[in-house]
């Protein structure tokens, strides 16, 4: 359905910024109103069912955004707006889906710092 649209934004949404909140947006729109198209086994309708490299484009772009809100700051309004996209992802993909890996997750990976601003450190917990 929207394969080019979906290679871009997991390139393009790897990173949040202040400037992803409308592809965010978009995204839950998206996932809310096609669920079914993804995850439901004979598809939405007469639009059919998600191929493979959807899905697989879908999980990545989840992956992608859960990884780089877990690797940034604390900052209200886009974790308000990165929560109902994940939640979208999360319902339209079949709940036994996982990712595979090929040699194309590469291209799609996270491509900002590797580092974020939280370093957990371990705490002593003997006494």
């Amino acid at each position: 359905m929207l394969v080019r649209l979906l290679r871009k934004l997991t390139v393009d949404v790897s990173v949040l910024t202040e400037y992803t909140t409308v592809a965010l947006r978009l995204l839950t729109l998206h996932f809310e109103r096609c669920g079914k198209y993804y995850g439901a086994p004979g598809g939405q309708g007469s639009y059919g069912a998600a191929s493979e490299e959807e899905k697989r484009l879908t999980m990545i772009l989840f992956t992608n955004i859960f990884d780089s809100l877990a690797k940034m700051e604390y900052d209200p309004e886009l974790f308000n707006k990165s929560l109902p996209c994940l939640t979208a992802i999360a319902c339209a993909l079949p709940p036994d889906y996982s990712l595979t890996s090929s040699g194309d997750d590469e291209l799609y990976k996270q491509s900002g710092p590797t580092d974020g601003p939280y370093t957990p450190e371990p705490i002593n917990t003997s006494a």
